[in-house]
């Protein structure tokens, strides 16, 4: 291959780089641009290893793209083309535009063969004629958990509970019980000391503590700027000593979020740790397919299941997302104009209705797991 690569008339390119934050890279009080940036002749792998070079990449990749940018304006131009199914509509996470495509779907049953999870077939099923989970074609099935769970559902007339699973895992939960959630914010570049890039900054936790004679206590905290030391000191008093701990998505969201604690605060290591090794996911029970409503329609989101126990619950509120929490959290800060006490309100509300509808789930897989026959 030769050395230079002409791309346009006179236009030579000799090497290629891309600049990317080391990700090893630890903020001292003062931000280093030099030891933040790393520039690269080369892409990455998953492990974060040096792959391929980028310059021998692109040139393998190259194509001429008049004919695809000249098929864009015809279509552009032309009629609007049936939308079209594929494995690449809702891969990891669901296309942006999927409700747009495919608006028949927001009409579906509860218990229609199209909410199947983890299902490469449903549509072919759903094409064939068969139309609710309780008619699935067992030959066309991957035999999940979950999958057994919606069909099962929709034979018991929209209910399934695997009652002794589901006692086995209430077993793990011991009074007095906590319900945490953090909201967080994401930072590409480290703002504070010990913060590396892309960093997590958890600046609000809500704790609703179920005790055993069912009387519920409350704690919360929202901090602005660099709020993780005194947020860290108020969760480990106000979460407790002893009984469970419990929050949805744990695996997934708190516990790392606690492991991120523990490595930029050393100094609070063992009663995070106490923390993490006494937290359980309240999504388990729904992700191994221990209890299934059709009603959930496929999902198992705390605010879907929330929908099903109470409907007006987050609508109710000024915010009612995530995103919307953290956009709003870094307005008070930014925004002069903006009133912070009425933020750190609708905060406290969103934040602290989570924990509130974990207990509500919770206490419904209490009462399933007793009352199911």
């Amino acid at each position: 291959m030769s050395q230079d690569f002409s791309v346009f008339a006179n236009v030579y390119i000799n090497n290629c780089y891309i600049m990317h934050f080391d990700a090893d890279y630890v903020r001292e009080d003062e931000l280093d641009p030099q030891a933040l940036f790393i520039i690269s002749d080369c892409f990455y792998n998953d492990s974060n290893k040096k792959q391929k070079n980028i310059k021998e990449t692109i040139y393998a990749k190259m194509r001429n793209y008049s004919l695809i940018l000249k098929e864009m304006e015809e279509v552009e131009n032309g009629t609007k083309p049936n939308a079209i199914r594929t494995n690449k509509c809702t891969k990891r996470n669901k296309c942006l535009y999927y409700d747009e495509c495919f608006k028949e779907e927001s009409q579906i049953d509860d218990n229609s063969i199209l909410t199947l999870v983890t299902s490469q077939y449903k549509y072919q099923m759903y094409e064939s004629g068969i139309r609710y989970l309780k008619d699935a074609n067992i030959d066309m099935i991957e035999g999940t958990r979950q999958q057994y769970a919606q069909i099962q559902a929709d034979i018991n007339g929209g209910v399934f509970v695997d009652k002794h699973a589901l006692k086995g895992w209430l077993k793990n939960i011991h009074y007095p019980i906590a319900f945490l959630d953090f909201e967080w914010d994401t930072y590409a570049i480290p703002p504070y000391h010990g913060m590396k890039p892309y960093d997590v900054l958890c600046f609000e936790y809500s704790i609703h503590i179920l005790n055993e004679d069912g009387s519920i206590d409350h704690h919360e905290y929202v901090g602005t700027k660099d709020c993780r030391q005194k947020l860290i000191e108020n969760m480990i008093n106000d979460v407790g000593k002893h009984g469970s701990i419990i929050a949805y998505n744990a695996n997934g969201a708190e516990k790392i979020r606690l492991q991120e604690m523990i490595a930029q605060f050393p100094h609070y290591a063992n009663d995070l740790w106490h923390i993490y090794y006494r937290m359980e996911d309240l999504q388990q029970p729904f992700m191994l397919g221990m209890v299934y409503n059709t009603k959930m329609r496929g999902t198992y989101s705390l605010k879907t299941l929330m929908s099903i126990l109470d409907e007006k619950a987050y609508k109710s509120l000024d915010i009612n997302q995530g995103m919307e929490a953290v956009f709003n959290w870094r307005q008070i800060d930014n925004d002069e104009d903006i009133n912070s006490e009425e933020i750190m309100l609708h905060l406290k509300q969103y934040c602290a209705m989570d924990t509130f509808a974990m207990i509500k789930v919770f206490t419904k897989l209490q009462e399933l797991a007793k009352d199911f026959v």
